[in-house]
């Protein structure tokens, strides 16, 4: 396998070694109310070459949440989330720039978000209907 001349191992740009990630969901059934599912994501990327020049970024992980109403029969939601929890600086892509500016140039990721989101449906789903003959 090829080495760089720092003497770690290359692999292709854009490409990390691992990329994974972890969810975990649950639904709290609060009667007339409706639900309550909260969620938390975790994903990690090992470190990548952005191009054959070093353009190097190495292994980050990124924490989301997310907390959701839904109305009884499910016409109604309501959430709120976060994104890149832990404020992770990484970038989305970087160009080799060297030859012709003599520097990389990098578009920074989004930092730590949050939000508030709602939806109506007209439509019951299926889930809320067996929900409703259990009450």
């Amino acid at each position: 396998r090829p080495y760089l001349p720092n003497g770690d191992r290359y692999y292709p740009n854009r490409t990390p070694k691992w990329n994974y990630g972890v969810g975990v969901q649950y639904e709290f059934l609060i009667g007339a109310a409706g639900s309550l599912r909260p969620r938390v994501d975790w994903t990690h990327q090992s470190k990548i070459y952005f191009n054959n020049s070093g353009g190097v970024q190495e292994g980050y992980g990124l924490l989301s949440a997310r907390v959701t109403w839904e109305s009884s029969d499910s016409k109604w939601s309501a959430a709120l989330f976060g994104t890149n929890l832990t404020d992770e600086e990484y970038f989305d892509g970087k160009l080799a720039l060297q030859a012709a500016l003599g520097r990389e140039q990098g578009n920074i990721a989004a930092p730590r978000q949050w939000g508030v989101s709602r939806r109506f449906s007209r439509y019951a789903t299926a889930r809320s209907a067996v929900y409703r003959r259990g009450q």
